[in-house]
């Protein structure tokens, strides 16, 4: 990799991540955005939040710019920035007016519609070197898969850096995997959203000055399920390879979240 790409991709969308963090933790100091622990909280004291606004908006600017330049698939851009946008819009309404599960749902489950629409077609799973294609029954599970990644990552976020440090290995490691692969530059999507959670994970590195916030953490769930799922469309021999880098993850946040 260039050191100009390096900057483009890694430092940059870092430093303005960073940046956009510092400027929303001073206005959530002076507006008092707190997160006040419950007898459910993993934290104790009352902790700032709504940063993840930060990862948010430095996430959709450089996809859409790499979009724009044609240097990833429009498909993939459009279905990050149109189902990222709706995530985070309905995620900073609930941090500010606590919106009705039922409103959030069928915000999530839109989302996800409209990034498997983008997407044209569903990954078929890889079982003992066989292509099998799961068909209509593939859509509805690629469906819950990110209805339910958006909702994972909302719940982990109570924990100072967990959802941030988990988003950051596992898309640095899928970007990786995905670049050893040498299946076109759609990886580097993955390696720009890593650089703009490590420049918020400054400010949430235990102990967190201030929480992401539903607005965020929704985000990073639904670029985790979505990064995965088209890695794994254009790049079958990898589908597994995403679910092993998140699956303990997933199974510690679904375990505790049914018990």
């Amino acid at each position: 990799m260039s050191t100009i790409l390096l900057f483009i991709l890694v430092v940059f969308p870092m430093v303005a991540s960073w940046v956009g963090t510092w400027l929303f933790w001073r206005h959530a100091r002076t507006s008092h955005w707190l997160d006040l622990p419950t007898e459910r909280s993993s934290h104790t004291v009352p902790t700032l939040r709504g940063g993840g606004v930060a990862i948010v908006g430095a996430s959709l600017l450089w996809v859409s710019a790499l979009g724009f330049a044609e240097r990833i698939d429009s498909r993939l851009s459009l279905a990050i920035v149109g189902g990222g946008l709706l995530v985070a819009s309905l995620g900073f309404l609930d941090d500010r007016r606590n919106l009705p599960a039922r409103w959030r749902f069928l915000g999530h489950a839109a989302a996800a519609v409209w990034v498997l629409y983008w997407f044209g077609s569903v990954p078929s799973v890889p079982v003992f070197g066989v292509l099998v294609d799961l068909s209509y029954a593939g859509r509805v599970l690629c469906g819950l898969y990110l209805v339910w990644m958006v909702n994972l990552f909302n719940f982990m976020d109570g924990i100072d850096g967990i959802a941030s440090v988990e988003a950051i290995t596992t898309t640095l490691s899928g970007a990786f995997l995905w670049w050893l692969a040498g299946s076109g530059t759609d990886w580097s999507v993955a390696l720009v959203f890593a650089a703009c959670v490590a420049g918020f994970l400054f400010w949430n590195f235990p102990p967190a000055k201030i929480f992401m916030g539903d607005a965020g953490s929704g985000f990073l769930g639904l670029m985790v399920a979505v990064l995965s799922l088209w890695c794994a469309q254009s790049t079958p021999a990898l589908f597994w390879a995403w679910f092993i880098l998140i699956g303990c993850f997933m199974v510690d946040a679904t375990t505790t979240l049914v018990r």
